[in-house]
């Protein structure tokens, strides 16, 4: 009986550090790519307002 809880607490040990290497391994591609995220948004968002400008240029002009 005694065995069977050993192999049991063995498999739960290797499921809980199976969780936390994907874990840190998904912290640290999300740090890896937050500056290129936050380059595109950035970006993203001075198109987006240069778009609302120009469209709205031929307004402010008449």
């Amino acid at each position: 009986m005694e065995e069977f809880f050993l192999h049991l607490w063995d498999e739960y040990d290797d499921l809980v550090g199976v969780c936390r290497h994907v874990g840190a391994a998904a912290l640290g591609e999300l740090f890896a790519a937050t500056p290129r995220l936050a380059t595109t948004a950035a970006t993203a968002a001075a198109l987006l307002a240069l778009t609302g400008v120009l469209m709205h240029l031929p307004h402010i002009a008449a």
